[in-house]
This record gives structure tokens, sequence and C-alpha cells, in this order.
């Protein structure tokens, strides 16, 4: 796909229509509809970004900047060359994306609800990341609508997270596909960064991540379990009590429940007034456990071999501990010193904690005596076990147990030579999907593969 055209939505060619005819017609006005249909939306921002004589102009960044340089005229024209969603898609697929389509819509709005409670300059600019963060979602609905019917399927068991439900039904990340497309695409490259899954996201860019949480959490009823820790995520983020929070997402999802019956064809999305949000469990058992794949680890071997860069070797590493030994969660923690000679572990990267708000903003001291600061004295990987290895467990930080909530885990240390680089960290997230010594003495080698090409890159440019 050299573009995207992905099917609209039929109403938005009657609201286009009204537009047109409107004396009061206003590039927000225009841009408000576009916000309604993502589809649509993607259409016109990858055209605006590449119109003739486009880099005399500064760059388009959000979805206004989109309307007002394209105008209702060429919109209209664009929207008339696209395919129907009603139309292009087998009856049974039709709700599916629509629906879709809703979240990528409320996740939109609630972007620009978080970036203007946080007063950022751009605040278009979170809601362009919000209204596409999930792209490769309404992609897949295109392209492959079966196995999407069973992603939502297997994402509403309790216990399934999106990134595990995808990895088991496309054996890849949708955030990896988002990210992809974006790029090739063309579009703007700030929308490219906060889409990579990999890199841990900055505290502006927490904003599209917290939004589409809670978009999917309200589009199911704020029924899962993980919603009210992504709403205390939220409000932290926002520096806003739970309560004021919740009042104010209500008010936005009253206002949005006004165009789901025109659009979507869905029920209104419930208030979170009245309803209980459910408190998380002490322990959930899993629909299922991710399985390591031979094949993915040996070709991730290979590519650790012929790795050219430091983030070559960092993101390879990532990537087979996650697809290759089946981790669920795997964290590449960098270490890093400031002005006052203090070191600090912070999250660089990641794979499989997509969604993991805590996670992409984990940041801890190192101390010379406890787990992290023994693995910075030599190259090295352990096996933390709970209560049979209680040693680790004793040195494990405490801040990094509440940011993980696991103590059973893998973790290595990473050397450029004598210089410790950082810290690889793997967990299976759930108990039940226990860790095996198979898998373990997997991880070492990688490790020592990983430490062993770091060596040979900084002996060659050296």
């Amino acid at each position: 796909m050299t573009k995207p055209e992905l099917p609209i939505l039929a109403q938005t060619l009657k609201k286009l229509d009204q537009l047109e005819h409107n004396p009061q017609l206003s590039a927000k006005s225009l841009a408000d509809v576009l916000a309604l249909d993502p589809a649509l939306a993607l259409s016109v921002l990858h055209h605006a970004v590449h119109l003739p004589r486009r880099r005399m102009y500064s760059p388009i960044t959000t979805l206004l900047h989109a309307a007002m340089m394209m105008g209702i005229g060429p919109i209209r024209r664009l929207a008339r060359e696209l395919p129907i969603a009603e139309n292009a898609l087998q009856q049974k697929y039709v709700q599916g994306y629509k629906t879709a389509l809703a979240r990528a819509a409320l996740s939109g709005r609630l972007g620009s609800f978080i970036a203007h409670e946080r007063r950022e300059l751009e605040p278009g600019e979170i809601a362009l990341a919000s209204l596409f963060f999930s792209v490769g979602e309404l992609t897949l609905w295109t392209a492959a609508s079966e196995q999407m019917h069973e992603f939502e399927r297997l994402s509403k068991q309790p216990g399934v997270h999106p990134q595990e439900a995808a990895y088991i039904t496309f054996g890849t990340s949708i955030g990896d596909l988002s990210h992809t497309l974006v790029e090739a695409w063309g579009l703007p490259r700030l929308l490219q960064e906060t889409l990579d899954p990999h890199q841990a996201l900055s505290i502006r860019d927490i904003g599209p991540l917290l939004a589409t949480r809670l978009a999917r959490h309200s589009m199911a009823g704020w029924a899962a379990i993980q919603a009210q820790i992504d709403l205390k995520a939220c409000s932290r983020h926002l520096e806003l009590d739970l309560s004021s929070l919740i009042h104010q997402l209500d008010e936005l999802l009253l206002s949005f429940n006004k165009e789901v019956p025109i659009f979507y064809d869905i029920t209104e999305i419930p208030s979170l007034i009245g309803p209980a949000v459910q408190k998380p469990p002490q322990t959930l058992t899993p629909v299922c456990c991710q399985a390591p794949d031979l094949d993915r680890l040996k070709l991730g071997e290979q590519r650790l071999f012929r790795a050219k860069t430091r983030n070559d070797i960092t993101n390879t590493l990532l990537e087979t501990c996650y697809s290759g030994l089946g981790m669920n969660r795997v964290i590449f923690g960098l270490r890093t010193e400031d002005a006052d000679g203090h070191l600090h572990l912070h999250a660089d990267s990641l794979s499989g904690a997509d969604y993991d708000y805590g996670l992409h903003r984990f940041s801890l001291p190192i101390h010379q005596d406890d787990l992290f600061g023994l693995l910075m004295r030599k190259p090295a990987a352990v096996w933390v076990r709970g209560t049979q290895t209680p040693k680790f467990i004793k040195l494990f930080p405490k801040q990094a147990q509440d940011a993980v909530q696991t103590d059973h885990f893998f973790c290595g240390s990473l050397f450029e030579n004598s210089t410790p680089l950082g810290v690889i960290y793997a967990d299976r997230r759930q108990l039940e999907c226990a860790l095996t010594a198979t898998q373990f003495t997997s991880f070492k080698r990688l490790v020592a593969l990983a430490n062993k090409r770091l060596a040979q890159l900084l002996a060659h440019n050296s």
C-alpha cells in the first residue's frame, strides 16, 4: 500500500456535503469532521504532506494544518475517490471496522484533552498521534478481517494484553505495523517517532498511549481490570485527582456520544460515574502463554552476529527475547550518569510493553550493592525466581519491583569491553506462564553474543 486508502464512512460524505454549503465553514469545523473519520483523516494528512511545493511551507503536524492546506473542495473530491466501508468490507466485518474507527476517533479526542490539560504548546500534535496510534488495527481490518475478528475476541479475554493477543494472532506487534505504515507513507516525523513501539516514550508522547488505552477501556464498558490502573496513571500524568479526571472524562464521553449513533452504529459509551471500575486482583490466570519460536531465536542469533551498531544489537536482543524466547516484556535499561556523578538506569527501548505506562517512564538510581549495581561490575545474567532466590529478591530495588509487579524474571548486563552499557530485563508477566531452564540458557547465550558483538564493534571503530 503506497498510500493510505482505507474505507471511509458513508456518513462522512454526507457531513462534508453539509459543510460545503455552510456559510460558517471554517478550517476547524472541517478538521473536526475529519477527526470523526480517521480513515479519511489519514488520506487527507498524506495528501497534504505530499502536495507539490509542500517544502515552501512549514511542516504539517496537525489535522487543522492539513484542513487549512487543502480546503473543503479537494477534501470532498479525495473522499469520493476512497472506498466506502459499508460497501468495501464483508458485511460481517463492517461493524468491527466501524467500532475500530470509533475507538481511534475517541482516542484522538482524549489525546486532545490530555494535551490541553498538560498545557502542551501544540495540542493538535498529541491529538494527531492519538488518532493514528492504532492505524495498524484499521489497516488489518481491511487486509486480514478474519484475523482481526479473532484478535478482538482474544483481547477481550481477562488477563490478555493487546500486544500479546496481537502476537498470538499475527505473530507480530500491531504497533510495529503502525510504525512501518506511517514511515512508508512519509507522514510527519513527530508521528513516526511517537508510534515507534520499541522506543521508550517521552513524557510528552505518553499522552497518545494513555489516550489509546482509555479509549479501549471505555469502548469495552470499563470492564477490563487494567482500566483502574490506566486511569490512575492518567491521573498522575495530568496531576489531577482521580475524581476530577473521571468527571472530565464523563463530560468528554457525553459529547462524543452525540456522534456515536450517527457515524458508528454502536451503543453509547458508558460513563465512569455509576458503574465501579474493577479493582485488579492479586492474581489472574492467563488465557494463554506465548510460546518460544526456535526459528526466530536462531534468526535473532544470526542477526546479532551481523549487527552494525549498538542500537542494532540492543534492538535485535529485545526482539529475539520477545519473539524467539517467548518473553512477554523485554526492556533495555540504559546506564547514565548525571552531573553529580550519580548513576541511573532508565528505559531506553522495549518489546511487548507497548501499553505499560510505568515501564515507558522507568528510571531508577543504581546503588553499588543492589542487583543492578552488581550486574554493572561485569557481564552476567541472572534468573530471579521469587522466594527460591531470596538473595536476589533482597537485592532487587523496591522501585523496580513496583514497576514490573513480578519477582520472576531474567536480567543480564551489557558492556562495551569494560564499560557497563546497561541491563536487559525479560519476564513473562504472570507466574502461570513460568520461565524455564531452557529459556534461561538461551537468554544467557543471547546476552553473551550481544556482549561479544559490542566488543567487536568497539575494537573495529577504535
